[in-house]
Order: structure tokens, then sequence, then C-alpha cells
């Protein structure tokens, strides 16, 4: 059975069910989409991947549990973790497959596959109902959390300012930093279908902004580049836009070339979640080998 897409798929074509709990769907990918595609880039970025699978997990659980169309009641991603595997290449499109979720705590196995060879997998989404006093009175915000810097734009490898999620980093220590979480603007690509809520991709792309903008920071040459490899993510409830949100961000020793950086989530004073990002930080030429390698690995599955 084939589903239509709606706003809320709108990362997604193609949703089909083949089995009880099972259902697929292909990524769409959008390159004039301002906001994933910021900037020319070689492959799919990883936060569409992540988007795409979030939506793929909320569709099917939105089809499996009648519960979650009640009325008062809505449900949200607050758990999830992914592993990368290998880039995903513009195509053949990517497939998403997500398996199991069972009631209110629905819990989805995902995998995303290219040519029959794993891009990520290993990812894990938490349905859960939304609690009546999950958001507190919104706060008013001054003027100057909203101003978007073009220098920590680039820096956090955006080239449109309005893309910017992060405000100006306050250093604690070396390895220890603290950002302002900006909403994203209105008519922004991010408030499609998320209401007067912060959605998990866009907390998780001003995680992604913070990690970069500390590499740079700590004196990584611009041009390199943080390759991820794995991400989970958790929060105990839904984030307004109009409340104060921080991330703590702190980076956790361990043996290079991994590097991986621990992320609370702030509102205001309480940690309300938390982002666990690792990867490895390369230099241009090291990235172009690793992307040459990932371009004949899908071709010789391909035959």
């Amino acid at each position: 059975m084939s589903v239509q897409p709606c706003a809320a798929q709108r990362n997604l074509f193609d949703f089909q069910q083949y089995g009880p709990r099972e259902w697929s769907a292909k990524l769409a990918v959008d390159r004039e989409n301002s906001f994933f595609f910021d900037h020319e880039l070689d492959h799919v970025p990883a936060m569409l991947i992540i988007e795409g699978a979030l939506q793929a997990a909320e569709a099917a659980q939105a089809r499996s549990d009648r519960a979650a169309r009640r009325p008062g009641h809505a449900v949200w991603t607050s758990e999830f973790s992914f592993s990368f595997h290998s880039f995903c290449e513009f195509s053949p499109p990517a497939e998403i497959r997500v398996a199991g979720g069972d009631g209110w705590e629905g819990q989805w196995a995902l995998t995303v596959t290219q040519q029959h060879t794993a891009v990520s997998g290993g990812i894990r989404v938490r349905r859960s109902p939304r609690p009546e006093r999950s958001v507190p009175r919104p706060r008013r915000h001054t003027p100057a959390v909203h101003r978007r810097d073009q220098w920590l734009a680039k820096l956090a490898h955006r080239h449109h300012p309005e893309n910017l999620l992060i405000g100006a980093p306050r250093q604690i220590t070396p390895d220890h930093q603290m950002f302002d979480v900006l909403p994203a603007p209105e008519h922004h690509f991010l408030r499609t279908g998320g209401g007067d809520q912060r959605t998990m991709t866009e907390l998780v792309e001003a995680v992604r902004q913070a990690a970069v903008t500390g590499m740079h920071r700590q004196g990584v040459p611009m041009g390199h580049e943080f390759v991820l490899t794995s991400i989970t993510a958790w929060i105990d409830r839904p984030l307004s836009r109009n409340e104060p949100v921080r991330l703590d961000a702190r980076r956790v020793p361990g043996e290079r070339p991994r590097h991986t950086g621990l992320f609370c989530l702030l509102a205001p004073d309480s940690c309300v979640g938390e982002v666990r990002v690792t990867g490895r930080i390369v230099p241009p030429a090291v990235y172009h080998r690793l992307r040459a390698m990932n371009r004949t690995a899908l071709a010789q599955g391909a035959r």
C-alpha cells in the first residue's frame, strides 16, 4: 500500500507498508532547499538523513497507533540513536525502513540503505505522549538573542546567516563552552510543520553548528571537515521557540582521530535533553580520498 506524501513527510516519497509494523520510504533530496543545501555539497548531508528518518518513524507511528490522533494528545520524537557507516550519495535514492513500534512509547528500528549497502543504521526513535504541563509559560527574549553574525555563521559552516541557530559562544574552559540556541526565523524551512515547538532536527542542527564552531575556535583550520560517525539524542519534553534554550558544550576526552562532544540542553537552567556527537576531523586531502572510496564502493555494489 502506497501513501501520498504530506507536509509531515516533506522529505520522503513512495511511503509504503510492507509488513504489520514495517514501512519503507525513499529519501527525497531537493538540492534547491536553502537549509539542507545552504552551500555546495557533494553528498546528501547527515541532517537531511536524520530529518527523513525521524519523519518516517513519526509517519509510521501515526499509522500504527490510532491513539496518536486523539484530541488533546500529541506525539513527538523524544529519543534517537544513529550510526553512520558511509556517505550517502545523490543517486540512487536512499531507502529508509522502519520496523517495530508499539503503543505510546513506540520504539522504531530504522535503517537507511543505498544500493543494498548500509548508509546508516541503528537508529531508534521513541514516540511519547506530550505531558500536559510540558511547556512553561513563554519568556520574553531581548533582541540581541536573535542577532545572527556572519562570521559565526562561517565558523558553523553556514553560508546564509538565517540558517544560524546558535549565538556567540561563551568560553568556560578550553573544552567547555556555552551557546544560546536561537529559534529558526519566521518562514524558515524548519518552522514548517513544527508549530511553536522546536523540532528535534532544529535542536540537533544547533548542536552540529556548536560542534564545528568549537572545532575551529580550538585551532582547526577552515577547510577541514567533521565527518559524523554517530549521534544520540534525547529530550524529556517538547521545547517551545518562545523559551530560552542554551547548550552546555563539552569535549569528551578520548583517543584520536575520534572526537566526541557532549551537549546538554538547558531550559532555562535545568538539563532537559542531551546530544552526544562522535566523528573524525579530516583535512581536505583525506576528505576527498574518503569521498572517492565511497563512490567506488557504491559503484561496485551496483554491479
